[in-house]
């Protein structure tokens, strides 16, 4: 026991001592490049994408696969953060400075690098290029590390967050992906001809139904308002 309370206390220093060094290492440009970058780990695209595929471009491979992937990441890191409410880096250090958004949740682990890595994985399993992996995998190393550079984690929440990413990802890929495709299909053979008519095509009800049109746009206003809300209401108490 008294081993075991050894490794997290040099874990901890550890964490510490990269944090502070890596904090907002290569100056205010590049800190402000990171803020940029450090956005795509957060629910707003991967919402928006899930959205965009149920009532735009129905497509249930896809969204079965980012929903999923999502959702486990709700049901998984939003408990954990709530229960252990280890306090962020900003908060705890007072050599930590961050001029960007500073989250108000628990520090472990890191839902920004829980998302960019399952969803990165998830969407190169739907389009496989080699391309697009390599540029992935330069998306998933520098919004990991902007957590760090931006004050808002340590290392071992992004690392234990990465590690979430890829398992909970492949959890979707191998076993839920082909039980809910199945009952998609299932579903699908009630009424073929409606199923034929939108899948894999813009929805027709979006042209030719005025609600369904103002629903549509509802939700993706509602999605980006919840992703900006914190920056806009900064942005009003400034002026």
């Amino acid at each position: 026991m008294n081993g075991y309370g050894n490794v997290l206390e040099q874990i901890k220093k550890w964490d510490k001592n990269i944090t502070i060094r890596l904090n907002e290492i290569g100056g205010p440009y590049i800190t402000s490049a990171l803020k940029i970058f450090s956005f795509l780990g957060r629910e707003t695209i991967w919402l928006l994408l899930i959205t965009f595929y149920i009532f735009i471009w129905f497509d249930p491979f896809i969204f079965i696969n980012i929903g999923a992937t999502y959702l486990l990441g709700v049901l998984l890191i939003v408990p954990l953060k709530f229960s252990l409410k280890r306090n962020r880096p900003f908060t705890e250090l007072s050599e930590i400075t961050t001029s960007g958004r500073k989250p108000s949740s628990g520090s472990f682990p890191s839902w920004h690098a829980y998302n960019i890595v399952s969803q990165c994985i998830v969407i190169s399993y739907l389009f496989p290029s080699i391309g697009l992996l390599i540029f992935f995998l330069f998306l998933i190393i520098i919004v990991c590390f902007s957590r760090v550079q931006l004050g808002v984690h340590y290392p071992s929440d992004v690392f234990i967050g990465v590690l979430m990413g890829i398992a909970c990802s492949l959890f979707t890929i191998i076993i839920i992906d082909p039980f809910l495709l199945d009952f998609v299909s299932k579903i699908q053979n009630l009424n073929p001809e409606l199923f034929q008519t939108i899948l894999y095509t813009i929805n027709p009800l979006l042209f030719q139904n005025l609600l369904y049109l103002l629903l549509c746009i509802l939700l993706f206003a509602v999605i980006l308002l919840l992703g900006f809300y914190k920056s806009l209401k900064k942005l009003g108490e400034q002026k």
